[in-house]
């Protein structure tokens, strides 16, 4: 047996190696600054003993020391017995170690003193690899390898892979230099793989090496390794072990069919058909649904962390030894615990409109009515609109309640903890967590429980805002979501890593028992995920609950829309240009954004004429048309910088653009996760650089009111609000039609205001740059004030908690992308509380974009429409109509 690889893989010298030449060699020697210990996993998932000083230590994120862990519940930890070792290996005897890959590069990026190897995620586009280091996201340098790109692209791999940085002398000159680094990509795939998978290395001089650092639940067998006949390939036994952390791909986003099938999943938590019910406090003015008392039922019962004689699905599953002794064993992972840490809190994923918050009301009433004379009895919510929630569904004076968010709560430190409920913002609690989370009492403070409202806001491991709130002290926590699975199967993994689930607070164990044989397409994978959506999650839909619910009808309309001829001509003229691209794009240029221009630009600029013709345009597009006889308007156009993700420069692709900025800008579907200024889409909607630059075409005071003349859309929409509205004001003791208008467009709503002013029409408006105290008061008129009839709002900003049931017409501008968004927007109308029957007018402009974006947006609810019920009929339901109002 031959106890090294060929000769030929020989150890590329660092100083041959820059990000200008970016070949790429294997190499033999070990560096000696290696320091594996840096990289934690925690020592249960490992079934294997290992006698090398370098095992990774248990860590055990429940525990709360004196440093200021955020866990309160104590988890012991133990090995997984042989019996689930052999399970193991079972279930994943396709996948293999197939080796290390090291490669060697120069860059000027630069790691902490104290740090010297930190894990890596890839971001592909093309044949370069950027390198960032995960969680923080900060770039590191980059590499090129048409192999490694291939691997991703046509076979079913993970590359888990870690960056090696030396310690490095500072010089004494402030002239930056690059810094020797080595990349190390432990490759795992299917065992049937293996042979192509080590030419395609081999034919690009990669080699594979023994790992230092790997999976050892998994076989090693390395494809490059030569064997005398009989022989096999050596153990790795000096290799300490390293759970597979990511699954690296150039998409990371789950495909629309196979987020139909975990949607399945989720729909089908909709727990016992039999349950005790809780009875609900006198504190409760309102009366609880059916669902709701199921609702009560299960928080109750996860709240309290009980493990014997549940109701509803457990983690655990009591077990007797051969000895006799009573042990859980956790039905994800088959560990066996004798006093396992209880689950407290969980997920209530109901259907936007089903009352998720009185639900949770009437949990914290509960539980301050059994919890009475004890100490701790205080909520932090992160919901400011439940402010008037509490006053419309608590007795009043029951529930102390106290806002803690703007520039006066440090005023409110002290006595936050006299409070049965303390409301707060995201933004708040971020700002908090960065400034002085030593000192702000939302991170000193122990909490009964911590609540999050739209809890999809913390999808994105790696943002401030999920820091935050892991960080909060409590140990009961809830997360609210209708949506808890948006693009990846990890938006639910950081929603179960927040609550501390079980086994499940660590991505790269998510990832294993997860999401890599859910990805797959393999039964066990669904299997799994099964149990642990219905040991942690609640969800009905509005279908599954429509019986009782007596929920009114809702019906969607279409309004055709025919173009100006002026606009049609502006429109034409942008269309050609896109063509043009697109041509230029087939010729063959090998980098589109840089030779040609982005087409996003000009694919946003038509929607944009399409809602108001010249007046919504940025300046980039205006410069154009009035240049449009200028020979270099092509070179023009694609100096614009409106095309790339406005935070990583990378270019996107139309139909994955749900992240676009109110601005014209766009964020790429990786960015989206990771931008807190999106997220946090009630503070702002525009991107960074609007907010700075000012870069806004249209602004309140260019507008002048008298030489206003309404676009071919707003003349569409005015009479619709004329004929829905013609029976107001209304008869003695009924409450007047409203209705309410949706755009994606801040500028649009400028221009709206003066249309329906021009009408006399009385109206308010909600879009992301308003304060929380000018929503609040724009709701309040909306709801109480019956001559405000209208309520005009940007979609992006009314689908955070908000409760549009006072008006039953509903206007969506434009059509969207992601027809989820469009359907929250609708849900704030056609919730619980809707007394009239729900009528919705979606305008298309007749032969443009949107006919794309429509149709576009029609196959997704096809694929996912029978995994979300209420769903099923809607297009079907989007019948075709003239202009003229059919009321």
């Amino acid at each position: 047996m031959l106890e090294k690889p060929p000769n030929k893989r020989q150890h590329t010298p660092y100083a041959l190696l820059d990000e200008s030449d970016l070949a790429k060699r294997a190499c033999l020697e070990q560096p000696s600054f290696l320091d594996t210990s840096r990289l934690q996993e925690p020592a249960w998932l490992n079934p294997i003993s290992s006698s090398n000083p370098s095992q990774r230590n248990s860590f055990s994120p429940f525990e709360l020391s004196d440093t200021g862990s955020s866990r309160l519940s104590p988890l012991g930890h133990q090995p997984i017995g042989n019996e689930d070792a052999a399970m193991l290996s079972d279930n994943e005897s396709d996948q293999c170690c197939f080796g290390e890959l090291l490669i060697d590069f120069l860059s000027l990026a630069t790691l902490s003193e104290d740090l010297s190897h930190v894990p890596i995620e890839l971001r592909f586009s093309g044949h370069v690899i950027s390198l960032h280091i995960e969680g923080s996201g900060n770039y590191m340098g980059r590499i090129e390898s048409k192999a490694i790109v291939d691997l991703v692209e046509d076979y079913q791999v993970t590359l888990a892979t870690t960056l090696e940085c030396p310690p490095v002398k500072k010089k004494k000159s402030t002239d930056s230099f690059q810094t020797p680094k080595t990349l190390h990509i432990v490759v795992y795939g299917l065992r049937k793989d293996m042979n192509e998978i080590g030419d395609i290395l081999e034919d690009s001089e990669l080699f594979l090496q023994h790992p230092t650092e790997y999976d050892t639940r998994l076989e090693y067998l390395n494809p490059q390794y030569l064997l005398r006949p009989g022989a096999t390939i050596p153990r790795a036994d000096s290799a300490t072990f390293q759970a597979i952390a990511k699954h690296h791909s150039p998409e990371q986003v789950m495909e629309e069919k196979a987020k139909s099938e975990v949607h399945r999943v989720f729909d089908s938590a909709s727990g016992p058909s039999t349950f005790t019910q809780v009875q609900p406090s006198s504190r409760l003015r309102t009366s609880l649904q059916e669902h709701q008392k199921k609702a009560l039922a299960m928080m109750v019962e996860k709240d309290l962390g009980l493990l014997d004689n549940t109701t509803f699905p457990s983690l655990w599953d009591p077990v007797t030894t051969s000895n006799g002794r009573v042990e859980y064993r956790h039905a994800i992972t088959g560990r066996n615990e004798v006093k396992p840490a209880p689950l407290c809190g969980g997920i209530l994923a109901d259907d936007m409109g089903l009352g998720k918050t009185l639900s949770t009301l009437a949990l914290i009433s509960w539980f301050l009515d059994v919890m009475d004379n004890r100490s701790n009895l205080t909520s932090l919510l992160s919901i400011p609109s439940w402010q008037e929630q509490i006053t419309r569904h608590i007795v009043p004076d029951q529930i102390r309640v106290v806002l803690f968010h703007g520039h006066i709560r440090h005023r409110l430190a002290k006595s936050l903890m006299e409070h049965d409920v303390v409301l707060t913002t995201y933004g708040t609690l971020q700002s908090e967590w960065r400034s002085k989370k030593g000192d702000s009492p939302l991170f000193t403070q122990t909490w009964a429980r911590v609540v999050l409202d739209e809890a999809h806001h913390i999808r994105g491991r790696s943002t401030q805002t999920f820091r935050a709130v892991t960080a909060l002290r409590t140990s009961r926590r809830w997360c609210l979501t209708g949506t808890p699975i948006q693009n990846h199967l990890d938006d639910y993994g950081a929603l179960l890593s927040f609550i501390g689930v079980p086994q499940f607070i660590s991505k790269s164990v998510f990832d294993f028992w997860i999401t890599k044989p859910v990805v797959q397409g393999t039964a066990e994978g669904l299997r799994r995920l099964k149990l642990l959506v219905s040991s942690t999650c609640l969800r009905r839909t509005k279908d599954s609950v429509s019986e009782t619910l007596n929920l009114p009808d809702r019906k969607v309309h279409e309004c055709v829309v025919q173009l100006d001829p002026e606009d049609r001509e502006l429109y034409d003229f942008f269309k050609g240009n896109a063509s043009h691209l697109i041509a230029n794009r087939r010729v063959g240029h090998s980098n589109t954004a840089e030779t040609t221009g982005s087409i996003l630009p000009i694919i946003n600029t038509l929607r944009l004429i399409c809602n108001h013709g010249p007046r919504l345009l940025p300046n980039f597009a205006l410069e154009a048309w009035n240049h449009r006889n200028n020979p270099n308007l092509d070179s023009n156009l694609a100096a614009s910088k409106f095309g790339l993700c406005i935070s990583c420069g990378v270019e996107a692709l139309p139909n994955e653009t749900e992240s676009e900025f109110a601005c014209s800008h766009f964020l790429c579907s990786k960015c989206v996760d990771s931008d807190e200024r999106y997220q946090l889409s009630l503070d702002s909607v525009l991107c960074q650089s609007c907010t700075k630059d000012g870069d806004l075409a249209v602004t309140d005071k260019a507008i002048e009111e008298e030489n206003y003349r309404p676009s071919a859309k707003i003349r569409a929409l005015i009479p619709n609000l004329h004929a829905e509205q013609q029976g107001n004001p209304p008869t003695m003791g009924n409450k007047p039609i409203k209705s309410v208008v949706f755009t994606f467009w801040r500028k649009m709503l400028n221009l709206l205001e003066i249309a329906l002013r021009g009408e006399g029409f009385k109206f308010a408006r909600i879009d992301g740059q308003k304060s929380l105290v000018e929503r609040t008061s724009a709701l309040r008129s909306f709801r109480n004030d019956d001559s405000c009839t209208v309520m005009i709002a940007t979609i992006g900003s009314i689908g955070e908690g908000v409760d549009l049931t006072a008006a039953n017409f509903v206007h969506l501008l434009e059509p969207h992308w992601n027809p989820m968004l469009e359907e929250q927007a609708l849900d704030r109308v056609h919730r619980m509380g809707q007394t009239r029957h729900v009528i919705a007018i979606r305008y298309i402009t007749n032969h443009s974009i949107e006919m794309l974006v429509k149709e576009i947006k029609e196959r997704k609810l096809d694929l996912i429409s029978s995994s979300l019920g209420h769903l099923a009929g809607l297009v079907d339901t989007q019948n075709q109509c003239d202009c003229r109002p059919h009321f």
